[in-house]
């Protein structure tokens, strides 16, 4: 079983994930320096990413304890 703090991790790193590859984007698009890029497009939504992954963590850990066991 996946515990809660492994939902988490998870559900973060996929959105650090997509963070960085968009930061990444605009940087390339833009020409603008990695330190702004950080700024103005990276840093402003970690906190609602971390508040995401800790709703999806409790939705997988609540979810999970509606499923049947496999003896029933």
């Amino acid at each position: 079983r996946r515990s809660v703090a492994a939902s988490f991790g998870g559900a973060l790193s996929g959105a650090l994930l997509i963070l960085a590859v968009g930061g990444l984007w605009l940087g390339a698009l833009s020409h603008a320096s990695a330190s702004a890029v950080l700024t103005e497009s990276v840093l402003p939504f970690l906190p609602g990413d971390a508040i995401k992954a800790t709703a999806a963590a409790a939705c997988v850990s609540t979810f999970r304890s509606f499923r049947r066991s496999p003896e029933q």
